[in-house]
């Protein structure tokens, strides 16, 4: 499947894997919204509409920001 990864991956220092999952997660959601809009992609707004239909379901998710 093309929209997932696997992972093996160590905590090391004072960063927990919580933290280190939080940053990357947030690294590459901006870095996909910008390689979006720095391409001028025809299906960008397809595209952010189906992040955005794919966070409904997940309570804590109240508005999608770019």
């Amino acid at each position: 499947m093309p929209n997932h990864v696997h992972m093996i991956i160590q905590a090391v220092g004072k960063h927990t894997i919580s933290e280190i999952l939080r940053d990357l997660k947030k690294y590459t959601a901006k870095a996909i919204v910008k390689k979006l809009q720095d391409e001028k992609s025809d299906d960008y707004e397809g595209t952010l509409g189906k992040f955005i239909q794919a966070g409904e379901p997940l309570k804590r998710i109240k508005t999608y920001k770019v």
